[in-house]
């Protein structure tokens, strides 16, 4: 389970070999076998002693049983949540907050239950080990809380918006005060407009400019296909936006090939276009 905060904390190195879409999915598929894990713990210890039942009440429970039925429950409800979120009318973001929070809940309610049930870790390397876990996992959050910080300090400016086909339209954004982040064909960022970084309203968007440029300037083309992108015509020169990128795997520069043929459609060929316009890339 702590495990899943260093799977999800978009570190560039995790999610580089496999795509940030493949990485979520493993996260997704990892949960319900840590949630399988936790059924089978309850299961056996429950058949092995079922006097143990009692822990289930918990107006008399001991506080190590407290803990781990208050990790289970936040991970029921991280479950639920996370399946039903359109069902339950839940927003994106506020569901991101929440999913956060009952992770990290599950997490500290769990490992305070080990620590309290004191069976698994009497052995003092134990302790350590399992400190040393913990402290990993709060730094982890602290790099999670302190990455909107970064982004403050590394701003952009909107300096052009314009129009494209069929309901899409071309985002320019120019660094204020550095020099941008370099990016390979075929990557992507997650922007934030008309927010701050720490509103947790970011969106993931291909990158449509030429990833040579030296300039810093970067530019997406957005179709409106739902509520955040049909704002993108309204945004305005001069506009601040915050940029946490580049990710992921789908690049013709990971692989070497004598020669390569595109085929693209709709939006999604916003990864080629970005191709086509680095006048420095060969051409035949």
């Amino acid at each position: 389970m702590g495990f899943q905060f260093l799977i999800t904390a978009r570190f560039r190195h995790v999610a580089a070999p496999y795509g940030m879409d493949i990485v979520y999915e493993f996260h997704r598929q990892i949960s319900w076998v840590a949630f399988a894990l936790i059924i089978a713990h309850l299961v056996i210890l429950f058949a092995n002693n079922p006097s143990l039942l009692r822990l289930l009440n918990v107006f008399e429970a001991p506080w190590r049983a407290r803990f781990g039925l208050g990790s289970i429950l936040a991970l029921l409800l991280l479950i639920a949540t996370s399946i039903w979120r359109k069902r339950l009318r839940i927003n994106y973001e506020s569901w991101r907050v929440g999913h956060g929070v009952l992770g990290t809940l599950a997490v500290a309610f769990g490992l305070a239950h080990a620590v309290l049930v004191n069976h698994y870790l009497e052995l003092p390397w134990k302790r350590v080990l399992w400190i040393a876990l913990a402290l990993f996992w709060i730094g982890l959050l602290v790099y999670a809380f302190g990455k909107p910080l970064l982004m403050l300090r590394r701003a952009y400016r909107v300096t052009e918006v314009f129009p494209e086909r069929g309901r899409a339209h071309t985002l320019v954004l120019r660094p204020q005060g550095h020099r941008g982040f370099k990016f390979a064909p075929g990557q992507f960022a997650w922007l934030t407009l008309r927010n701050s970084p720490f509103a947790f309203q970011e969106h993931p968007f291909s990158l449509s400019s030429a990833s040579t440029a030296d300039s810093g300037q970067v530019a997406f083309t957005i179709k409106a296909l739902g509520d955040f992108t049909s704002t993108i015509s309204d945004i305005r020169s001069g506009e601040w936006a915050y940029l946490d990128g580049p990710y992921g795997a789908f690049s013709v520069d990971r692989y070497k090939a004598a020669g390569c043929v595109f085929v693209a459609g709709g939006v999604g060929i916003t990864p080629v276009n970005e191709h086509a316009a680095d006048p420095r890339r060969p051409r035949r």
